[in-house]
């Protein structure tokens, strides 16, 4: 994990080519902002947290995040997975991935310690 300043620096560090946003905030007992990566389509990686004024990255997802989001809007435009709209992979609280499938507000996960395993789901 790297610690940063801001998304700017998460941005340019990881030579991230997609937009970097902050997240709806989580007031389980800091205030979290989700860092995450995403672009034009519906789809976005959690790619570290915003908490005070220190950003946390989660190195391997950072690194790979224009990768891994072309990988889901292949996934989504490819029209062969009847009806999904949106594919989310983010970190959970206990380390884990989990990849979030939408088809028509029906939201579907997978959990998963190893990352492989859940971009071969969405591999075409």
């Amino acid at each position: 994990m790297s610690t940063l300043n801001s998304k700017e620096e998460v941005k340019a560090k990881f030579n991230i080519n997609a937009n970097v946003e902050y997240g709806e905030p989580s007031y389980v007992r800091f205030i979290v902002h989700p860092v995450i990566a995403s672009n034009e389509t519906c789809s976005g990686v959690h790619i570290g947290n915003l908490t005070g004024d220190e950003v946390t990255v989660f190195d391997e997802l950072a690194e790979r995040a224009d990768e891994i989001l072309a990988k889901m809007d292949k996934y989504v435009e490819s029209g062969d997975h009847e009806g999904v709209e949106l594919v989310d992979l983010l970190v959970i609280s206990d380390g884990n991935y989990r990849l979030c499938l939408d088809t028509d507000g029906n939201v579907e996960h997978k959990d998963s310690a190893v990352l492989q395993e859940l971009l071969d789901i969405i591999e075409l």
